[in-house]
């Protein structure tokens, strides 16, 4: 059996995932072309909750995340209807 086939345990680090670790992220909402900063995250968070939202309106966010080595990732998009 292949070494990356055997399970590992939930939260176990993944061995392939050597070098600069995650910590922070930042969440955007973008609302038309703007961007505004909604939250920075350490790397310890699971979750995070807007509370100030309309019914019946799509919101659109960037999500970024910065490593350990000073180096931040390409946005991921998430649209919530």
């Amino acid at each position: 059996m292949k070494e990356s086939a055997i399970p590992r345990a939930v939260g176990a680090p993944n061995p392939d995932n050597a070098g600069p670790m995650i910590a922070k992220v930042r969440i955007f909402e973008i609302d038309g072309g703007t961007m505004s900063l909604l939250a920075e995250l350490d790397s310890s968070a699971t979750s995070f909750r807007c509370r100030r939202v309309q019914k019946l309106r799509s919101y659109r966010y960037a999500i970024f995340s910065g490593g350990t080595d000073g180096r931040v990732s390409p946005p991921s998009y998430l649209t919530v209807f």
